[in-house]
């Protein structure tokens, strides 16, 4: 007897709990399809598309959506994520073919970030960038690990490295599209938009900066619900204020102030969120205020950073307000605004510098900020030298930005950004300059690293694991005439003259060796994509390396297969 089968209406919602942005649910719902007529008439119902779609499609771009939603129907979420699924399909092999071809990548990388890809295949390529590791390069804990059943996917390193360099460049190409003097100062974009944009630098997304504002407006709203009811907008300013110093938002003191990312909003609004310097306590305070509905927005007063609230209405004063300070809201006009607001070296003011200020004068002042920074020597010590290397770029193209068509300092591309050199810059900042300064502007930019043309001496083959100083490991990357040879270190890409000293040449490659190098060197998961460690500890073994250096040095593949096989 067979077996009675569940109403369709069960099925929708068993579909319904699964729905969620891995893949696997995707598979489940899809599977249903060919299952029975009940499967595939609750697999194919509207409420489970809904939350498909809602749940991988976290990015987009705005005008696309409308147009979608139009073309398509506001509730045909089915077709709606069928089209966002063929984009996304597209995106991937675009990036594959950047991963496979050196040569010819900067065509592709303009397509990824022009407006009919963009932040609309964002959440395709963050998945990717999400791949589970191989298993020789895991922790024993660590985080990538799947489950034993899932067959190895291939060139899981290197797709992970090029997906997660394609959203940064999208995320780059959206800032410098957002600091352009031009849209800046017709007032196309806020102070949230304008910085949010720094974070882009460390390939975070503008809409992650969003969210993190609008779950701690969110939090507040649910701590204030019952005061903030009955509260003018003067109160409510101080109990946003208290709110935020209850979760840790303070101005920074000593040297902690020079932290490089303190005005990166995706590090000051992070896990580990606290001390950071005003303007960024300002942005905060006036993005939850916001959120509040109160017109709320940073002044650019000399010395230190107000909030400039407009007045709600005809009969209510405009306010100032310091968000670091304990200090009662200021009514305007006052003629004693800043001894009001407890400033200790009072001095006459221009009006402008007590009113809401422009998104360009403000970007400007942190891109100052930002080169103080740089000068320190905490600086240098606070992050690792890739980070800092990135927040040079950043104050760097935001300045460049600034310029408008005046370009004196050229920004300094990193070595892991490898995509945005036309991508971001030359598509971003080219068509701002006059055509004398575009020549220089691009040859500048046509500058990388020259590693070499054939592998010599014998005894020196990329991806060979070398010593270096503090017993630290690095990979060779290439080399020339013996003379001088690029490797991959904790700093990145550097070129040494002479020798390679200390090679590691007559030991065998361990594994614990693979896993510091993973880990600790960054671009490691561009050049190098598996490991092979004999398990006796007979052989050498050998790093594999990827197509593009197989491409670049078809001659070290069997230089390093014959160097592994020797016994150690």
């Amino acid at each position: 007897m067979a077996q009675p089968e569940l109403p369709v209406e069960l099925w929708i919602l068993i579909l319904l709990h699964i729905s969620s942005r891995e893949p696997a649910s995707l598979a489940a719902v899809v599977s249903c399809l060919s299952v029975s007529s009940i499967t595939r008439a609750a697999a194919l119902d509207r409420s489970v598309w809904h939350k498909l779609y809602r749940a991988r499609y976290t990015h987009t771009l705005p005008a696309n959506e409308k147009e979608r939603h139009a073309r398509l129907g506001s509730d045909a979420w089915h077709a709606l994520f069928v089209e966002r699924f063929k984009l996304d399909k597209t995106a991937l092999r675009l990036v594959d073919h950047i991963r496979t071809h050196a040569d010819d990548r900067q065509e592709p990388a303009s397509r990824l970030v022009s407006d009919e890809m963009s932040f609309d295949v964002w959440d395709a390529l963050e998945l990717e960038s999400h791949l589970p590791v191989p298993r020789v390069f895991r922790e024993e804990a660590g985080e990538d690990m799947a489950p034993d059943e899932l067959p190895a996917l291939e060139h899981v390193l290197p797709r992970k490295f090029w997906a997660k360099t394609t959203l940064g460049t999208i995320a780059r190409n959206h800032a410098v599209k957002v600091w352009n003097r031009r849209n800046l100062l017709e007032d196309l974009y806020s102070f949230e938009d304008v910085l949010a944009g720094l974070s882009a630098f460390v390939d975070e997304s503008p809409f992650k900066i969003f969210k993190q504002l609008d779950d701690l407006a969110a939090k507040c709203q649910s701590q204030l619900d019952v005061q903030a009811s009955t509260c003018d907008v003067p109160a409510l300013a101080v109990l946003i204020r208290d709110f935020l110093r209850d979760e840790g938002f303070a101005v920074a003191e000593n040297a902690t102030f020079y932290h490089p990312l303190n005005q990166f909003p995706h590090f000051f609004l992070g896990p580990g969120r606290g001390k950071t310097i005003p303007i960024s306590l300002v942005y905060t305070f006036s993005a939850i205020c916001r959120r509040f509905n109160i017109a709320a927005s940073s002044t650019n007063t000399r010395g230190r950073v107000l909030c400039h609230i407009a007045s709600p209405g005809p009969h209510c004063a405009d306010l100032l307000i310091d968000p670091g300070t304990t200090s009662a809201p200021v009514a305007l006009p006052c003629p004693n605004a800043l001894d009001a607001l407890a400033d200790p070296d009072h001095r006459s003011l221009a009006a402008d510098e007590l009113l809401a200020a422009p998104p360009a004068a403000l970007l400007m002042r942190v891109v100052r900020n930002l080169m103080s920074s740089l000068g320190t020597e905490f600086s240098r010590t606070a992050v690792d030298w890739p980070t800092w290397a990135r927040v040079q770029y950043a104050t760097s193209t935001a300045f460049a930005a600034l310029s408008a068509g005046e370009i004196h300092v050229v920004p300094q591309v990193t070595e892991d950004c490898a995509l945005d050199c036309r991508a971001v810059l030359v598509d971003g900042l080219l068509p701002t300059l006059g055509e004398d300064r575009r020549a220089a502007f691009v040859e500048h930019l046509d500058r990388h690293v020259r590693w070499r043309d054939a592998r010599t001496p014998e005894s020196i083959f990329v991806g060979q694991v070398v010593l270096q100083p503090k017993d630290t490991f690095a990979v060779i990357l290439g080399g020339e005439n013996g003379s001088e040879h690029a490797v991959l270190s904790q700093d990145g890409i550097q070129v040494h003259r002479g020798a390679v000293a200390d090679c590691s040449s007559s030991l065998p490659l361990k594994l614990e060796t693979v896993r510091w190098s993973a880990k600790n060197l960054p671009m490691f998961d561009r050049f190098f994509e598996d490991a092979h460690i004999s398990p006796t500890g007979g052989k050498r073994g050998r790093i594999v390396t990827t197509e593009e250096l197989q491409f670049l040095y078809p001659d070290d593949l069997a230089a390093s297969l014959d160097w592994a096989q020797q016994a150690s």
